[in-house]
């Protein structure tokens, strides 16, 4: 699901901004001791010229640390096309989601 608006400006600059926050998330999610109850869970942003990029990524708790990230790599490369110019976007799966937006979604109690 993507927002319907694409973002102003540097489109390119704009996506390697976004991919770059949700590997950082990525990283930041499965560096965790797994009994950790965050871990498989990364939510953060990240500044883009005068918007904050706001993501968050997570991985279901059935899933090791390799498949969560291995989900997620797929996701983000099988989505990316229609994810591209967009102002946000999420992908649901069964055991790993992310999002993106130009707005703060997440409390901020939750960001690691």
């Amino acid at each position: 699901m993507s927002n319907p608006k694409n973002v102003n400006g540097d489109k390119i600059s704009f996506e390697m901004k976004w991919t770059f926050l949700l590997g950082n998330l990525t990283s930041i999610a499965l560096k965790k001791e797994y009994s950790d109850p965050t871990a498989l869970y990364g939510a953060g942003e990240r500044s883009f010229g005068t918007y904050k990029l706001y993501g968050m990524m997570q991985c279901t708790r059935d899933v090791s640390k390799k498949g969560c990230e291995a989900y997620l790599a797929y996701h983000l490369v099988h989505f990316q096309d229609c994810l591209r110019p967009k102002r946000g976007g999420r992908v649901l799966g069964r055991r790993c989601s992310f999002r993106f937006e130009l707005y703060p979604f997440v409390s901020n109690s939750l960001k690691m």
